[in-house]
């Protein structure tokens, strides 16, 4: 194995991860790395490839980037603790500044702040501080070199020697002291895991002929659990009694792990034995094809992450297949129940997903995947999340083939999210039985419901009371590519057209309704409240109509109330009363006695105004009242304010024929 090559890979390992790389993954890059440089590609260049596909990496992020927005204190956290973890120190302000300006800067453009880890470590080839430079270079080395003699001892990898990968580099610093002394103990302890050779086999005494073996197969404790996982010539594992696990169980080759079933029946008609899960990060972690979980309740509130995470081992070049999840349940994760990431030709069937802090179940990037006869409800997030993302692993990304059925009664039921030019499609969602599925789209999220009554609903309660979000209300078929809504109702707060002709509605609140290329119609469906200021932007191309609604019993506050209005549109029953006379059923009612309403005019716009509801006098329609009604005009280069009886008039004679308007009189 050549050295140089693994320390380079062993210093992402350290960068990123904090610990010193597992054989496979180390395998892994260095046959890769050999591969590209042998074809002519730049050894740096592949280099950073690979941190680039550990800044995408769900361990990295757990580590230094918690949260999708960090704030500036979040940030400084980060950048202090990979100076801690690369340097044994805290940052100085200058490079805590940079950073996390740096940092700052990828997470607004879209892309993984990890990223900055590798800049931070490449930067500390050439760093003025030698302590800084000798303290990641002898992590590396050592990291290597524990790996690399692991590898040498032919023993097995387990959780344990993951734990002491991540732990081993707590000793090493700049000086040479360290790295001798951290060496020492890693060698004790690999000599401690090597298997020792068999003797050779003494002449044969004949025995009182065949014994039994024990059972091996059968366990109740945590040691008798792994014992038999160590044993691969045992394919099934009968869980005869409840067990409490103090370490993540991880299952690194086929096998079925079966709880054997209890004579008292309970609520279910059934009962089975539970494995109390450990206080980690994940609970039971799957790494290998073929492996049936069956017949098992899981006890998941001390897990802090994920209760059952399925997915190839790092580095993999291949979904992760077969894998079965049936019969029982899983209560009580931090984040999601059970997480399945990059896998195909997998089944969850007959089981239950409760009380997570997370979705009851998640799927990203996977294939094939049936969940059948599936219980979820009361998880924070949401039942089922379908994710595409890439970049986990060296293939492409991509949810597809899914088909779920059951009954799920989380809020929403079913979501799917995509990310970086990838896609969730060919989704069957059997639990909606034959009825149609719309969807919600909110940024990069669609929710799915079975009627539009439960989507609409569920759109506005997220987008009321808060600036800048918008949902779209669609009629989605099964089976498309993507799920993001192009047309349909648009409910929402800020409030951007497409380039359909749609129906947006507006909400409580202050809504800025933005309507996008094409003729559309803007109906303000919901009752409107005091302090609301709405905002029509119809400068699209099209010609838009805009209608007032009044709810029962509902009144339109004018002395708070703006609304102002740009490009070509008709408004119709729109109504402006004074001092409570009120309008038409189909319109507004003004109840104050002072209106604004300002129209930004764009430059060869026009605006009709009809079945507008004045105030009968002896001359005609008009605004009653000169000083307490204020109508402005602004455009074509002209700004003009206006009271009084002239005011149609006059407004009329700055624009000319381009301001249309009739009249109803209440």
């Amino acid at each position: 194995m050549d050295t140089e090559i693994s320390v380079e890979i062993a210093r992402l390992y350290v960068s990123f991860f904090h610990r010193a790389p597992d054989p496979e993954g180390l395998q892994y890059w260095m046959d890769r790395y050999e591969e590209e440089v042998a074809k002519g590609q730049d050894a740096d260049l592949f280099l950073e490839s690979i941190a680039d596909s550990f800044a995408q990496s769900p361990e990295a992020k757990a580590i230094y980037e918690t949260v999708a927005n960090p704030t500036q204190a979040q940030l400084e956290d980060y950048v202090s603790e990979a100076y801690n973890n690369l340097f044994g120190r805290e940052p100085d302000a200058e490079g805590l500044a940079y950073w996390t300006g740096r940092w700052q800067t990828e997470v607004e453009a879209g892309r993984p702040g990890v990223r900055v880890l590798f800049e931070i470590e490449n930067a500390a080839r050439g760093s003025s501080n030698a302590n800084d430079v000798a303290a990641l270079q002898n992590k590396a080395e050592v990291a290597a070199k524990f790996t690399t003699d692991f590898i040498a001892s032919k023993a097995t990898w387990t959780q344990a020697d993951m734990d002491r990968a991540g732990t081993l580099l707590e000793g090493v610093d700049h000086t040479p002291a360290s790295v001798v002394k951290v060496n020492e103990e890693n060698a004790k302890y690999i000599e401690e895991r090597t298997p020792v050779a068999p003797e050779e086999p003494g002449p044969v005494t004949p025995g009182p002929g065949p014994q039994p073996e024990p059972d091996a197969t059968k366990v109740t404790t945590e040691a008798e659990l792994l014992a038999a996982l160590e044993d691969k010539t045992i394919e099934t594992i009968t869980v005869a009694g409840d067990i409490t696990l103090t370490e993540t169980l991880v299952i690194n080759r086929a096998v079925t792990i079966l709880g054997e079933e209890l004579p008292q029946i309970d609520r279910k008609g059934v009962a089975y034995h539970e494995i109390t899960l450990a206080d980690r990060d994940v609970g039971i972690q799957v790494y290998s094809n073929g492996v049936t979980l069956q017949n098992l309740y899981y006890d998941a509130s001390a897990v802090n992450k994920y209760g059952i995470k399925v997915e190839p081992i790092h580095g993999s070049t291949e979904r992760l297949s077969d894998f079965s999840l049936n019969g029982g349940s899983i209560s009580g994760s931090g984040s999601s129940n059970v997480d399945l990431n990059s896998v195909t030709k997998s089944a969850i069937t007959n089981f239950g997903s409760t009380f997570s802090g997370g979705n009851g179940i998640t799927l990203t990037d996977s294939t094939e995947v049936s969940l059948t006869n599936v219980s979820v409800y009361s998880n924070a997030w949401g039942g089922v999340a379908l994710y595409s993302k890439g970049g986990y692993f060296p293939f492409d990304g991509g949810t597809s083939g899914i088909t779920i059925s059951g009954n799920i009664h989380d809020v929403p039921a079913v979501y799917a999210q995509e990310h970086n030019s990838t896609s969730v499609e060919g989704i069957r969602l059997d639990l909606f039985g034959n009825s149609s599925v719309y969807g919600v789209s909110i940024g990069d999220k669609t929710m799915f419901f079975p009627s539009e009554g439960l989507a609409s609903q569920y759109a506005a309660a997220q987008v009321e009371g808060k600036a800048d979000m918008e949902a779209i209300v669609s009629l989605l078929s099964p089976n498309q590519a993507g799920y993001s809504a192009d047309t349909g109702k648009i409910i929402g707060a800020h409030i951007s057209g497409t380039d359909g002709s749609d129906t947006i509605e507006g909400t409580l609140g202050n809504d800025f309704i933005s309507a996008g290329a094409g003729n559309d119609i803007i109906d303000l469906t919901a009752p409107m409240s005091g302090s609301d200021t709405v905002y029509f932007d119809t400068a699209d191309g099209g010609h838009d109509t805009i209608i007032g609604f009044r709810a029962a019993g509902e009144v339109f506050h004018p002395q708070d109330d703006i609304l102002v209005l740009e490009g070509a549109a008709d408004l119709l029953s729109v109504a402006f009363v004074y001092d409570e006379i009120h309008a038409e059923e189909d319109g507004f009612d003004f109840d104050q006695n002072t209106v604004d309403v300002v129209l930004n005019f764009v430059a060869g716009g026009s605006v009709t105004f009809k079945d507008f509801i004045g105030q009968k006098t002896n001359t005609g329609p008009w605004f009653n009242n000169e000083t307490s009604y204020h109508f402005e005009v602004i455009g074509d280069g002209a700004i003009g304010t206006y009271t009084g009886p002239n005011l149609i008039e006059d407004v009329k004679a700055l624009f000319g024929d381009s301001l249309v308007y009739s009249w109803e009189y209440q």
